[in-house]
């Protein structure tokens, strides 16, 4: 058997050439049998269906070096900048989450709120390099809003990638989000004074899970939960 015959690819709207070129790149860093499946970020309407079992990788054709650095993980999801900010991601990598950790069932809202929060945080802090701190008047959240769709127009920053890995852990599940931003200094997880003031987020993040951990230079975090 040939390294690429281990990747079973599950094509959804991409240029056929492509998909095998991300089926060769993961051959060549893994030698385990992979479910994976290959889809166009500006196209995709279904992301639940496209992370169902027995998918075990997902890819958004969008990314900017799609299946580069890949972590090892149950369920991985990398996905654009541009499009996780089409699709309602959370909800469906909580979905996806739920045959695969039956366990864990009464988490799910806890998870996809996390999730959630986690993947905003990716987006606008992370990969599009804005501070979201700065729309506490009405003035402020247009030009907010004006930056944000800028960059969003940008490919060098709508394409960079957001990857959402979950791995079974003591009993429980381990999720972490991961964005390509400059990174940074994890506050203490602890509500803000108010949402304009940040953080909010993180504090939300903190209520859902029962543990919070942040590397790769605060490019990534990983939540625990049991």
């Amino acid at each position: 058997m040939t390294p690429a015959a281990r990747i079973a690819i599950t094509n959804r709207g991409v240029d056929p050439s492509a998909a095998d070129r991300i089926r060769a790149q993961i051959a060549l860093r893994t030698p385990e049998r992979l479910n994976v499946t290959v889809f166009d970020g500006r196209d995709e309407s279904d992301l639940a269906a496209a992370l169902a079992l027995p998918v075990a990788v997902c890819i958004d054709i969008q990314c900017t070096d799609p299946a580069a650095d890949l972590p090892r993980a149950s369920l991985l999801l990398r996905l654009s900048t541009a499009t996780a900010t089409r699709l309602d991601v959370a909800d469906a990598f909580a979905t996806a989450l739920e045959p695969r950790f039956p366990h864990l069932a009464d988490q799910l809202n806890g998870i996809r709120y996390a999730v959630q929060e986690a993947v905003g945080n990716a987006v606008i802090h992370g990969n599009l390099g804005l501070d979201g701190a700065l729309r506490a008047s009405l003035e402020e959240l247009r030009q907010f809003a004006a930056a944000m769709e800028q960059r969003l127009g940008d490919p060098a920053h709508a394409g960079l990638p957001i990857t959402i890995a979950a791995r079974p852990c003591r009993g429980g599940i381990a999720v972490s989000v991961e964005d390509r931003g400059p990174g940074f200094h994890p506050p203490s997880i602890r509500p803000p004074p108010s949402a304009a003031a940040g953080g909010l987020g993180l504090a939300i993040i903190g209520q859902c899970c029962r543990r919070i951990r942040f590397s790769r230079g605060g490019r990534r975090i990983t939540m625990l939960f049991m």
